[in-house]
């Protein structure tokens, strides 16, 4: 069944937001009407394929940067005073990630029939690391997960600068590489024949170093496609990597 976010306001005047499981819009006015409230508002969660028990690979729409803002929201609102239920709602209705969406609600629904928060962030592997899980079922249960939720922001804060530093380190060598191979390319295949037909029509010896860089050119052309290919199972195979838990770490 579809979610529904709805407003209502209830007996004491106050306006109450919350989140719905229901057939259809009707039912959820209904239920608000049961529940003595006013319906001022309902609008259905436009989610594709809601999750039940099944996984998304975090390479798919939640990343390290939606983790770090989950993690700032939660905790800014637990320091508010807030409910984890109350946070929750807030961040699934300010969140533009529909995945992220997704597993929050999730997350929500297992909360609210009696699941522990850690145990409901548990059921989603891909998006919630291990240590994240641990730490909040540490912080459960000593009383202390706002000050977990905050330590678990500067980490994952600290850890996505740190990769935002290393591939913009990356950068500049890779830059130097492109251009040394773009400038070779055009030496050897402009340059190069210049002088070696410069040197034949003197009916002169090439200088070792010379004839080294023609035999280059000479593989270059005659092997072209071979380099080509090589490069490209270099890239695939780099990219494979990244896919994989210890490349995302890495990246």
């Amino acid at each position: 069944m579809p979610y529904y976010r709805y407003k209502a306001r209830n007996r004491d005047a106050y306006i109450v937001t919350d989140i719905m499981e229901a057939s259809d819009k009707g039912e959820v006015v209904r239920r608000i009407k049961t529940n003595n409230m006013v319906p001022l508002e309902v609008v259905e969660l436009k989610l594709t394929t809601f999750l039940k028990g099944k996984e998304i690979n975090v390479t798919s729409g939640v990343s390290k940067q939606d983790l770090v803002f989950f993690l700032s929201q939660f905790y800014n609102l637990l320091h508010a005073g807030l409910s984890i239920i109350e946070s929750l709602k807030i961040i699934i209705d300010q969140t533009q990630n529909k995945y992220l969406k997704k597993y929050l609600i999730n997350v929500l629904q297992d909360i609210r029939n009696g699941s522990p928060f850690h145990r409901a962030l548990a059921r989603h592997k891909k998006v919630f690391p291990k240590l994240m899980v641990e730490m909040v079922k540490v912080g459960e249960m000593i009383g202390k997960l706002e000050d977990v939720i905050y330590d678990m922001y500067i980490y994952y804060k600290k850890q996505l600068k740190t990769t935002s530093d290393i591939k913009g380190a990356m950068m500049y060598p890779l830059f130097l590489i492109v251009m040394t191979i773009g400038v070779s390319i055009f030496l050897l295949n402009f340059v190069v024949p210049t002088f070696q037909e410069t040197f034949s029509s003197m009916g002169q010896d090439l200088p070792g170093i010379t004839k080294f860089v023609i035999n280059v050119a000479d593989f270059v052309k005659t092997k072209l496609i071979y380099v080509v290919l090589g490069i490209l199972l270099i890239v695939i195979l780099a990219l494979s990597f990244n896919r994989t838990d210890k490349g995302r770490m890495f990246y």
